[in-house]
């Protein structure tokens, strides 16, 4: 699994933000893990989850969106549960 985050252009710090969130929240061995990308679209993979269903090229992923904050899946709980679903079929 890998984080991916499509940070501002309009912000270069944010950059720096998203990383440093992860280290404080994930710990550092996420840093590994971190994609910071301005297109989903272009990325392959089975399961991309995300609180934006466009607008950054989420519409153009080959794989399931799973709707972070939808009625579907409003917590992470939910999540995690719709992935557990998934890959126990």
């Amino acid at each position: 699994m890998y984080i991916l985050y499509s940070p501002s252009v309009r912000n270069p710090l944010s950059y720096l933000e998203k990383r440093l969130w992860d280290k404080d929240y994930l710990g550092i061995e996420v840093a590994n893990k971190l994609i910071l990308f301005t297109n989903m679209g272009l990325l392959k993979g089975n399961n991309l989850i995300d609180d934006w269903i466009n607008g950054q090229g989420q519409q153009y992923f080959e794989g399931e969106i799973i709707h972070f904050g939808s009625i579907k899946c409003p917590t992470w709980n939910d999540v995690v549960k719709k992935l557990i679903k998934m890959n126990s079929l």
